[in-house]
């Protein structure tokens, strides 16, 4: 079932406002783009497998394996060894 939609391409809303969030403004350039490229290739409910090596040559930036450390808490490693983006930015429910 999961390689059913493994190929499929999906299309995302992206959040405006990160630019305004000063964690997001002090990321390095580098880093910023590692953010996005993460926010882009994980699943619906954020989880990913993080394949630094495939991300280093899209992005065509040599990150270290520990990279994902500098997002801090941002990023949840898991321990089925996936990475889950946490939110960025939360949405109040009224």
């Amino acid at each position: 079932m999961a390689q059913l939609f493994e190929n499929q391409n999906m299309k995302r809303f992206t959040e405006t406002q990160k630019w305004e969030d000063p964690w997001f403004r002090r990321l390095r350039p580098e880093m910023k783009l590692l953010w996005q490229w993460l926010c882009d290739k994980c699943d619906n409910a954020g989880i990913i497998d993080p394949d630094l090596e495939l991300a280093s040559f899209q992005i065509g930036y040599q990150y270290p394996s520990d990279t994902l450390l500098e997002f801090g808490e941002r990023v949840v490693l898991l321990d089925c060894r996936k990475a889950l983006d946490s939110v960025l930015y939360s949405v109040p429910m009224w």
